[in-house]
């Protein structure tokens, strides 16, 4: 989900990084609830450095490599 948007070459790559967001998105909110999301963006709009490491620690209890792999290894969205 590395570098922003406006970084990335081409639309395909857009089209990617726009979906993995999602769908992180979606498994904070199946793991934490919609209020652990509130508290990620809140808790990232405040912090002085920048990405969801250590909003996603504070909140989830997990360092941003183990919610990745859980996020990629064992979440499939609901259908």
């Amino acid at each position: 989900m590395e570098p922003s948007l406006i970084y990335l070459e081409t639309p395909e790559e857009v089209q990617l990084a726009y979906a993995q967001a999602a769908s992180a998105i979606e498994f904070i909110i199946d793991s934490a609830g919609r209020e652990g999301l509130r508290k990620i963006m809140d808790r990232m709009a405040r912090a002085e450095t920048r990405g969801a490491s250590d909003s996603i620690r504070d909140v989830m209890g997990l360092e941003f490599s183990e919610f990745e792999g859980k996020w990629k290894g064992i979440w499939l969205p609901k259908s």
